[in-house]
């Protein structure tokens, strides 16, 4: 279950964020640097997401699931 505030996603469990992230980026075959192209952000930013230190946005939440046809946890 999630939450979404000021279009931000908060995942209720730790690594959940962190997780959907790497499976997607391991369903693209994909570095850092391209899914963050092809998310339209900042490397740094997905880097923060992946850590976890800021919560990710609806938006890219939902382009990452559609380009990789995984749920949004």
């Amino acid at each position: 279950m999630l939450e979404s505030y000021n279009n931000r996603i908060k995942f209720n469990r730790k690594n959940v964020q962190k997780n959907f992230i790497l499976k997607a980026k391991e369903y693209l075959r994909v570095s850092n640097i391209e899914l963050s192209k092809r998310l339209e952000i900042n490397p740094r930013t997905l880097a923060d997401w992946s850590r976890e230190k800021f919560n990710m946005s609806y938006e890219s939440a939902l382009k990452l699931s559609q380009l990789t046809k995984l749920p949004i946890p």
